[in-house]
């Protein structure tokens, strides 16, 4: 089984071009994820309240799964 997986790791290794692609999305999720930490603190020193900021977040995830769900549904067909 050892030899299997290690077999599969040096092939993933050899792909040059996926290797580019796994690497890009990394720092796009990386970036995604520093903006959501700092947008927060951004918006309280704008001046909103925190029950502004935490509705807003409310609203973006109904948003986020309810175009989920459409998306899903779509290709499901």
């Amino acid at each position: 089984m050892s030899l299997s997986h290690n077999s599969h790791f040096i092939h993933f290794l050899k792909n040059k071009e996926m290797n580019l692609l796994y690497l890009a999305i990394f720092f796009i999720t990386l970036g995604d994820a520093l903006i959501s930490v700092f947008v927060p603190i951004y918006l309280y020193q704008l001046g909103y309240q925190v029950t502004q900021i935490l509705y807003f977040y409310l609203l973006v995830s109904i948003f986020f799964v309810t175009f989920s769900i459409l998306g899903a549904s779509i290709f499901r067909l």
